[in-house]
């Protein structure tokens, strides 16, 4: 369960930086 975990908040963290990345400046 701990790795599921850690894996989604990955996911997740690598979402966010993404989504910051191509929102428009």
């Amino acid at each position: 369960m701990v790795r599921s975990a850690s894996l989604l908040q990955l996911i997740v963290a690598a979402c966010f930086s993404m989504q910051l990345m191509v929102r428009p400046g």
